[in-house]
């Protein structure tokens, strides 16, 4: 008579690869949803300048100018730290989709300043 060798327990799903993917996912859609926001906030920042159109001698052109220049930096600085840690939390196993929402969180922070400093300069 042979023995047959003992048949291993049936493997539970591994967590971590669920979680892996989950926030693989999120990330995923996170970052498709911070390039939708990064364009709008682009493009409406390049309109800053129309807030001058009724001025006449009393506007701050250069304070508008600033105001464009700070929202599109905002933006580059968001998306190419949230590129760098995204990358970073890869490498170490760390959460990737909080990336994204910190940079959403930039570029809306820089933009409404903006809107700020053209509101100042202009009135």
């Amino acid at each position: 008579m042979t023995s047959r060798p003992p048949v291993p327990p049936p493997r539970s799903p591994n967590p971590l690869r669920n979680r892996r993917r989950a926030d693989a996912a999120a990330t995923a859609v996170l970052s498709v949803a911070v390039l939708v926001l990064a364009f709008y906030a682009f493009v409406l920042a390049a309109l800053f300048q129309m807030a001058t159109v009724n001025c006449r001698d009393d506007c701050r052109l250069g304070a508008v100018y600033t105001a464009t220049v700070f929202a599109w930096t905002g933006i580059v600085v968001a998306l190419v730290t949230a590129g760098a840690g995204i990358a970073r939390s890869h490498r170490r196993g760390g959460w990737m989709f909080l990336w994204p929402i910190a940079a959403a969180v930039v570029i809306v922070a820089t933009w409404m300043i903006g809107v700020v400093v053209v509101e100042t300069a202009v009135s």
